[in-house]
């Protein structure tokens, strides 16, 4: 018999943003309070604040949250994709119940449902983002003696850190009124609540960035002092806080811009779900179109704000233009929530077999509140993208290099760099086929036995290793990519020298974001042209055209991660690694030179 409620959509509005917006609140204020200890426990050491070895101390910081978390980022997300992707394939339908998913047992089904919560690791991806951040200036302004100078260093420091601390208070207080505009009809409750929610954030942004001119010098030299104006330039807080807006007015075009290619409620995602019509996987072909083409407006956008702030402030400027897309960040991560958790409720009230009422409000929630996941993405891997930049940029000032030579060893490193990064690519998607590929054989073997003496000991079995060896399996290949990468860095520059290391910097940066924007609206295009087709009264539930866009949304979750921005832990590891290793790669330069 079904299970009645008497939720109503006010009240999964507020528990799922609400707890997600919690969840991201903690994760931030954790992570600068941690920062803060860090920092006072390097000033009561003496530790000296300006130079290469201080900013090298520092980058410790991110980097123990990346290799903390790269197993559960990487190794569980593609554990997830793989069980999710075989049980698209096996029953060929949207949901893991009714009369065509009798064809897969309860513990797949169970599987699939968690599957899709464990794939989704944008708050890992967050929490990376803003552990870099908040570290940033103690890595790339310790090149600004005067801002780093005697006890001003600890304010300095965290100026800007503060001003994304106290807008964090600020989007407290926004996220109380998440259900203040009321609509009878669900789904346009739900996009209202959202939509406001983001333009309340983003008004207070914009107000709150003026504290950039209280939160910096007034104005302060970059770079070193014996070096002429080469390595040294003058930086002045108006444009500080000139580029905190340019990052608020590119995140918002961004978020804008990637909503409309990949929502379900624009023509473009709909073409895509009808272009099946015609002949199966011409919406594959059509949605890979969208987002090859699609990704060159945001990268336009983002590179152009790269090169505007590093002419306004130097390498302050993309610390600046960071903290811009920062500013939203918490609210936009309560959204991303709201969607996952909605999406993953609906399941299970089916699989508990809750009333027809409740399963609908979920549905009508998750329906809209999809269209919204993207931004969370899309917001990560542009900070991750920025401080990449910056981060290359720190090893060129901390060599003093004029210019990267267009030499045998430089064009290596850019060759070696790019292949890095689709190597990455290769294991994540040779690691998600072979746990799809388990697990349908794990599924056929348990069908196999169905009604024989056996079946009761099959199904134990195969319900205590479930997650455990598929998850061990992912971690190994986790394990072998970070090997291949280290041993990449390790040796480009010990072989060719340090220019070639930030060679290989550069390509693995360029081939990474690239593949970062199209992924994203590939991905997410197919998700929505799936969920726009699955609920389309035209069609029943059984059609070919479901069934292509079935397998179109397999394609997108496997091949362009769509719960996440592909790639971002490993372009941050090879970036932190290149920096921590940078001093011994010149080092190891001058010795060959003498010799």
């Amino acid at each position: 018999m079904p299970r009645k409620s008497g939720i109503s959509k006010e009240d999964v509005l507020r528990w799922s943003y609400g707890n997600g917006f919690i969840l991201a609140l903690f994760i931030a204020s954790l992570l600068v309070l941690n920062l803060l200890f860090v920092a006072l426990i390097m000033k009561a050491m003496a530790v000296k604040i300006t130079g290469q070895h201080f900013a090298i101390e520092m980058i410790g910081y991110p980097m123990g949250i990346l290799i903390a978390g790269i197993y559960f980022r990487e190794g569980i997300s593609v554990t997830g994709r793989g069980i999710q992707a075989a049980c698209d394939i096996i029953i060929r339908k949207d949901q893991y119940f009714g009369e065509l998913g009798n064809s897969i047992s309860y513990t797949g089904k169970v599987g699939a449902i968690l599957s899709s919560i464990i794939s989704d690791a944008n708050y890992y991806d967050s929490m990376l983002a803003i552990a870099l951040f908040i570290s940033s200036p103690f890595i790339v302004m310790v090149y600004a003696e005067e801002y780093t100078y005697g006890d001003m260093y600890l304010p300095n420091m965290f100026g800007l850190i503060m001003v994304f601390t106290i807008n964090l208070l600020a989007q407290f207080a926004v996220s109380f009124l998440s259900t203040m505009f009321q609509d009878k009809d669900n789904v346009q409750f739900t996009a209202k609540s959202i939509r406001f929610q983001i333009i309340f954030s983003t008004i207070l942004s914009l107000i709150l960035m003026i504290l950039c001119l209280f939160a910096t010098p007034k104005q302060f030299d970059y770079g070193f002092k014996d070096t002429g104006d080469l390595f040294k330039e003058k930086i002045y807080n108006p444009n500080v806080m000139g580029c905190g807006y340019l990052g608020i007015v590119i995140n918002s075009i961004t978020i804008i811009y990637s909503e409309y290619l990949t929502s379900h409620g624009y023509q473009t995602v709909k073409a895509i779900a009808l272009s099946s019509e015609n002949a199966p996987t011409l919406n594959i072909i059509h949605g890979y179109y969208v987002g090859y083409m699609g990704q060159m407006f945001p990268s336009l956008l983002l590179g152009g704000s790269i090169y505007i702030s590093y002419q306004m402030c130097s390498m302050m400027g993309l610390i600046a233009l960071t903290l811009g897309f920062m500013m939203n960040l918490i609210i936009i991560m309560a959204i991303q929530f709201l969607a996952q958790s909605t999406n993953d409720s609906l399941k299970c009230a089916f699989l508990a077999q809750f009333s027809a009422n409740i399963s609908e409000l979920l549905h009508q929630m998750a329906w809209a509140a999809r269209n919204y996941a993207i931004w969370q993405k899309v917001s990560n891997a542009s900070i991750i993208i920025i401080l990449s930049v910056a981060l290359v940029g720190v090893q060129i000032y901390n060599t003093q290099s004029q210019m990267l030579k267009f030499n045998g060893y430089n064009i290596f490193g850019l060759i070696l760099g790019s292949s890095l990064a689709l190597f990455t690519k290769g294991m994540t998607l040779y690691s998600c086929k072979l746990i799809a590929e388990d697990s349908i054989l794990e599924e056929r073997a348990l069908q196999s036995r169905k009604g024989k003496d056996n079946e009761k000991d099959a199904m134990e079995n195969m319900q205590y290793d479930y997650f455990g060896i598929k998850n061990r399996l992912s971690n190994i290949h986790v394990l072998v990519t970070l090997v291949f990468c280290s041993a990449g860095v390790l040796f480009t520059g010990m072989i060719f020298g340090h220019t070639a290391e930030i060679s290989l910097c550069i390509g693995y940066l360029l081939m990474s974001s690239l593949q970062m924007m199209s992924s994203i609206i590939i991905g997410n295009s197919l998700k929505n042209a799936r969920i726009y087709n699955s609920f389309d009264e035209r069609y029943g539930i059984k059609s070919q055209i479901l069934a292509s866009n079935v397998f179109a949304d397999v394609q997108g979750s496997i091949m362009e991660e769509t719960q996440n921005a592909p790639g971002t832990f490993y372009l941050v590891y090879v970036m932190l690694l290149a920096n921590i290793a940078i001093e011994f790669f010149v080092h190891y330069d001058k010795r060959i030179k003498k010799q």
